[in-house]
């Protein structure tokens, strides 16, 4: 569960607040080395229950900007409550706006999807 909260309209990028609970504790040194690992990131895809595709940015950025967005987890391991928060900023090349209705997708450690919401106004 968690929440996330994305700040103002920034022109062309996606500036966000987190607060995530029961996120994978092998997060606890941030992100490893497998694809998506620990991310956070906004999917072109407008569904949680089927493919959401890639990452969405604008398609004349040379790199996808959201391959170093993710958290790191912190809690107990004896309790299995880990979280995670913070501040994120994703320069897509997109305006705010046009990610509504997009998939917001959290990995795990491995880079598997566990958790997902759409993005709202």
């Amino acid at each position: 569960g968690g929440d996330v909260s994305f700040k103002g309209n920034l022109p062309d990028a996606q500036e966000f607040s987190y607060s995530l609970t029961g996120v994978d504790s092998r997060c606890n040194s941030g992100a490893g080395e497998a694809a998506n690992s620990c991310g956070m990131h906004i999917h072109a895809g407008t569904d949680c229950t089927s493919d959401a595709g890639g990452h969405y940015f604008h398609e004349k950025l040379a790199e996808d900007p959201w391959a170093k967005v993710s958290y790191t987890a912190v809690g107990s391991v004896s309790c299995g409550c880990h979280r995670a928060a913070g501040l994120a900023t994703a320069h897509t090349g997109l305006a705010s706006k046009a990610t509504v209705s997009h998939a917001f997708i959290v990995h795990d450690f491995d880079g598997a999807r566990i958790a997902c919401a759409l993005v709202r106004e």
